[in-house]
């Protein structure tokens, strides 16, 4: 995976459940969605001006997730096989969902 280029933007503004839906599509962040809620995201780490995550796989292996901002857009990268095609993929749904859950339960009242 590439280093994204830092982008000082929050990340608060660009990862929402609409944004991820448009940057995977349905059916990608109906799987994200599961693996999610299945707790497969095992590390979320919220950088300076990027978030990483390592998510495990149906295959059993853990794939590193990367979410930036790319000029004002929210973009991604996943060591997955569709992340090495530039897909976004389940994985990126997976840590984008679960940063917003742990947002929300930071600051109570706060809607995703």
């Amino acid at each position: 995976m590439e280093k994204p280029e830092p982008n000082h933007a929050s990340l608060h503004n660009l990862i929402n459940k609409q944004s991820l839906l448009l940057l995977a599509g349905i059916t990608i962040y109906q799987r994200g969605a599961h693996y999610q809620q299945l707790g497969a995201v095992l590390d979320l780490c919220n950088h300076q001006h990027n978030l990483t995550a390592t998510v495990a796989g149906s295959d059993y292996k853990e794939y590193q997730v990367q979410l930036w901002n790319a000029e004002g857009k929210l973009a991604s990268a996943c060591s997955c096989p569709m992340g090495q095609k530039s897909v976004p993929c389940k994985h990126v749904v997976a840590a984008g969902l679960a940063w917003l859950h742990q947002q929300d339960k930071s600051q109570p009242g706060r809607w995703g």
